[in-house]
């Protein structure tokens, strides 16, 4: 049994709300031995006791030297050194570690160093069913680190450091605890940047990646444009405009959004479909119908009358219908009396539905490219079913693909999906964590 003298460090001389001022006892060493252990006195960073009948307080020590001294000693020239501040942090009571005080320390009580079995009461007083092991503590051997599952998934957490800290070391040990712990509903999802945990941890995952591989098993990532809000998918497709030239297309996207919802029979009332709503509709046939807007050429000068077409274009292809061109004459065919000047922003358009960078968000995959009238032979349930609905514990979606300078806006969209899926399917009984892998989203 270890000699309650062998710890004693010190005595309190003061304190002030949380923090305690520590006078060092006489003739005290530096290195101490408790129980074939050594202990360095006076580190800052390292824990401390306060025994109070049955109860042991716990404190971690932030300052020590002349600068630990009470303020109304600090002039005194024969105040010496032996001082340290600690900060209160926690107690036990009959062995359980809890955190936060219940009582505070008087003047004179005993500071102790904290022991190798004090340590493991500190480290261990959790329920074991609801704990995870992530490691050892490096400062005492044989000691598991463990974390609470239960408080670390309902509430926000943040891990961080420095470049080569370890920071995706780390996440990636309490993802593979989590799976590996013998919890059958868990469902943690993974928002990975750098496309970095499909190899730590790929198989106790899904992994869903842009180009994917499919002799790893990969599954291909997908972000219906549809189910971005107007202005997000404005700023992607389109650019900046004209207030008049937004008006225009945010009403004719209006009407394709409910054309698709009469057709799919979606059950939704007309009048609450917005710009913002998640309905299917064709980027090409938006494209195509304000092209051949801003192409006609009229038989009369008010632009009630537009002439034929030349050569009739295509949907699917993306090419234009061609009219005949305006002439600079009293005679017809008349230019367009007021054309939206969206040029330059339906050019932007069809380059990204071409670019095959963008196809997992406007080519996104069979089930969810609407075809020309707007209909998808899935919607966003059947998105997010495969996300989170297979029995694996980990999804890890790889966005490492997604072109930096929408990533932020692509990755907001893919959680306000899950969001509103999730918090609206009254059947879906199982939590669901959400691991984004970089702070700048």
């Amino acid at each position: 049994m270890t000699n309650p003298d062998s710890t004693l460090v010190g005595y309190i001389e003061s304190v002030k709300g949380g923090v305690i001022t520590i006078r060092l006892r006489e003739n005290i060493p530096t290195l101490m031995m408790v129980d074939g252990y050594s202990y360095r006195v006076g580190q800052v960073g390292a824990f401390l006791r306060i025994p109070i009948g049955f109860t042991q307080l716990y404190a971690v020590c932030t300052l020590v030297g002349a600068a630990a001294a009470p303020d109304s000693d600090k002039n005194d020239s024969q105040v010496g050194n032996r001082w340290m501040t600690g900060t209160l942090f926690g107690e036990s009571i009959g062995g359980i570690f809890e955190r936060g005080i219940s009582q505070y320390p008087t003047i004179n009580d005993e500071v102790h160093l904290i022991t190798h079995d004090d340590i493991k009461i500190i480290y261990s007083s959790m329920e074991e069913e609801r704990s995870i092991t992530i490691g050892n503590l490096a400062a005492s051997s044989g000691i598991e680190g463990k974390i609470d599952l239960g408080k670390f998934v309902t509430r926000h957490s943040c891990i961080v450091g420095s470049s080569g800290a370890g920071k995706t070391n780390l996440v990636s040990v309490l993802l593979e605890a989590i799976a590996t712990g013998g919890f059958p509903s868990a469902r943690v999802l993974v928002i990975d940047p750098h496309g970095e945990y499909s190899s730590a941890v790929g198989k106790y995952s899904e992994v869903f990646k842009i180009n994917s591989d499919k002799e790893r098993k990969e599954r291909e990532l997908f972000v219906p444009y549809w189910a971005l809000p107007f202005e997000e998918f404005k700023r992607i497709t389109l650019g900046d405009m004209q207030p008049r030239s937004d008006t225009s297309i945010r009403e004719r996207l209006i009407e394709l959004k409910k054309k698709t919802t009469k057709l799919m029979k979606l059950g939704l009332p007309i009048e609450a479909i917005s710009s913002d709503s998640p309905i299917p509709f064709s980027a090409k046939k938006l494209w195509y119908d304000l092209d051949d807007y801003e192409r006609q050429t009229f038989e009369d000068r008010d632009g009630k009358q537009h002439c034929k077409p030349e050569t009739i274009g295509s949907i699917k292809k993306l090419e234009s219908n061609i009219y005949p061109a305006p002439v600079p004459s009293t005679n017809a065919p008349w230019k367009h009396p007021s054309p939206l000047n969206i040029a330059k922003q339906l050019e932007l358009l069809k380059n990204r539905i071409k670019d095959d960078r963008y196809d997992f968000l406007l080519n996104p995959g069979k089930h969810l490219t609407p075809g020309e009238d707007g209909k998808t032979k899935k919607d966003l349930d059947y998105l997010v079913s495969s996300w989170v609905g297979h029995e694996k514990p980990l999804t890890i979606l790889d966005v490492s693909g997604i072109p930096s300078e929408i990533l932020s806006v692509i990755v907001g969209t893919m959680l306000t999906i899950i969001y509103d899926i999730l918090f609206w399917a009254s059947n879906h009984k199982e939590p669901l964590s959400i691991v984004e892998g970089n702070n700048h989203f």
